[in-house]
């Protein structure tokens, strides 16, 4: 009762091999993260890192569907004054997911593209929240695997590139080896 959008948890297989999941903008207060069917043959842990990334983008939505007070976020592009003035509205409500939009869609860095502002944030600011999760679900590794599969699917962030080219490789090589060394799920 009273929910500003409902949440729908879906299968596919008709996704990009290199799509492990996404999260649909809201239609008619619906929310819905499609997981790629041909990708959960993978360690327990690293579709879970996958489940908690696509509730960080449905939060989001959710976030912009109460500002929005509507049922959809359907503006007819995102050029739309519309879309600018909605985002513009998301200044007193929620201020970081503004400050968000505002810099990596408006005002896009060099080397970053439109579209990319959840991933930012994410990146920035939703790490902690990835790493605690990862911990509540199995508490049996060390903090730097945590830490490590928490870049998943945030690599090319600015948050990812100012890390120096050892810590990439070090993460990539972290999830590398858990992949290599965990029972896949299915």
């Amino acid at each position: 009762n009273f929910s500003v959008a409902n949440l729908k948890l879906n299968t596919s297989t008709a996704l990009p091999n290199s799509v492990n999941a996404e999260t649909s903008p809201p239609s008619n207060y619906l929310i819905t993260i499609t997981f790629n069917s041909n990708n959960l043959n993978r360690p327990a842990l690293s579709v879970v890192r996958t489940f908690i990334h696509e509730l960080i983008h449905a939060e989001i939505f959710r976030k912009l569907l109460e500002c929005a007070k509507m049922p959809n976020l359907n503006f007819p592009n995102y050029t739309d004054p519309q879309w600018r003035n909605f985002i513009t509205s998301l200044r007193n409500d929620y201020p970081g997911l503004y400050d968000y939009y505002l810099r990596y869609f408006f005002n896009v860095p060099a080397g970053q593209s439109a579209s990319d502002e959840q991933h930012q944030l994410m990146a920035q600011h939703y790490r902690d929240i990835i790493v605690n999760t990862l911990k509540e679900y199995d508490n049996s590794l060390s903090e730097n695997v945590y830490e490590a599969l928490s870049w998943e699917g945030l690599k090319g962030t600015v948050a990812w590139n100012k890390l120096s080219s050892t810590e990439r490789t070090d993460i990539n090589t972290t999830i590398s080896n858990f992949n290599n060394s965990n029972t896949n799920c299915q």
